[in-house]
């Protein structure tokens, strides 16, 4: 089964720290797509075969949205059809697998459409009417297990080998895609480019090392950092055209494990937002104990955790409160070891290993 502990979290690197990276022949760098993350979870000895969300829900449970997104699962069934078809040296069914990837939305420019995902996550009625309005695809950048065999501790470049063998079977599908990667340092440099110039539509940048275990070597660099936060229903009063509704939301992180008041959000929120989240904070719908999770920017975090102008970005049904979180003192200035480790390395310093298990040596 899939627990919260599947989902790797990310480091932060900072510009400076991304070009280095790039120029490291044992990193690889791919897109970050804005979408929700999830697990692709089957074993059809279980009959299980369901979509897992990294939010944990009030009863312990991870968040699933195998019924959110129905129209993923006829091509989870074409991918096992596929593969059993393709792979002739298979003398069995395929029985179990975990995919880590993106549930995604992509506009009619084939840019990622954060917006549809919000529309669906935490929709429970015209599910197949927003299906066919906002489709996603399923974006697979990682493997964890396959046929019975954990992936967890096997480099990511022999897992990456695994995923790109299963390509073709991909391809079979409507709405399984392979994450493209990048390996090349000035095809690297050029995406960072790219991030950095915000015309093209690219949210960020995942840099992975190519000789790590699961969830050991993974930084996120961002052309526009965000921070989640939590809302219990408690606003200050609008002024003005917002008299009568929302002026701010009174939002709070777990700094250093404790529940921090850090900003007051104001910005970003259209006048329907606010007409929704007055609604909701005074019918009770939102409180303390049903809080909503959001994703804002802010041009500056003070040594308190306290937030300077910050903006509403986009409501989260993917996170929980107890992951909105932030240090501040001595744990927010010490970086990573193995982020440390890495940045050390150069171009000279390094000579690529071979990554050579596939396919074949977990079947």
């Amino acid at each position: 089964m899939v627990t919260k502990e599947n989902f790797c979290e990310m480091k932060v690197a900072e510009k400076e720290q991304i070009e280095r990276l790039a120029q490291n022949p044992l990193i690889a760098f791919e897109r970050k797509y804005d979408g929700t993350a999830a697990i692709l979870d089957v074993n059809t000895n279980e009959d299980r075969q369901q979509f897992v969300g990294r939010g944990v829900l009030d009863d312990g449970t991870q968040q699933n949205y195998t019924d959110v997104f129905p129209e993923l699962m006829p091509s989870v069934n074409d991918l096992i059809d596929s593969v059993e078809r393709g792979e002739k040296h298979l003398d069995y069914k395929v029985a179990d697998f975990k995919f880590v990837g993106e549930i995604v939305n992509f506009d009619e420019n084939g840019n990622d459409y954060f917006k549809g995902i919000e529309k669906r996550c935490n929709r429970k009625k015209d599910r197949d009417k927003y299906a066919k309005e906002y489709p996603a695809h399923f974006v697979v950048f990682d493997v964890l297990d396959w046929n019975g065999h954990s992936l967890e501790m096997t480099p990511f470049g022999e897992r990456r080998n695994i995923l790109e063998e299963l390509n073709k079977h991909f391809e079979d599908t409507e709405r399984m895609i392979l994450i493209p990667q990048l390996r090349d340092e000035e095809a690297k440099i050029e995406l960072v480019k790219k991030t950095e110039s915000g015309e093209c539509g690219i949210e960020g940048i995942v840099a992975k090392g190519l000789d790590a275990p699961y969830g050991r070597g993974v930084f996120k660099y961002k052309y526009k950092d965000t921070y989640d936060v939590f809302w219990e229903g408690e606003y200050k009063p609008g002024n003005g055209r917002h008299e009568g509704r929302i002026g701010a939301l009174i939002c709070y992180q777990y700094i250093n494990g404790v529940k921090t008041h850090v900003a007051d959000v104001g910005g970003g929120l259209t006048d329907k937002l606010r007409d929704e989240f007055t609604i909701l904070a005074d019918t009770g719908q939102v409180s303390a104990s049903k809080p909503m999770v959001f994703a804002i920017q802010a041009h500056e975090v003070f040594p308190t955790g306290k937030m300077r102008y910050p903006n509403y970005v986009a409501t989260r049904f993917d996170k929980a409160p107890s992951q909105c979180v932030g240090y501040i003192g001595e744990k927010v200035k010490k970086p990573d070891e193995h982020m440390k480790s890495i940045l050390k390395m150069t171009a000279l310093d390094l000579k690529p290993k071979a990554i050579t298990q596939s396919l074949d040596d977990w079947i």
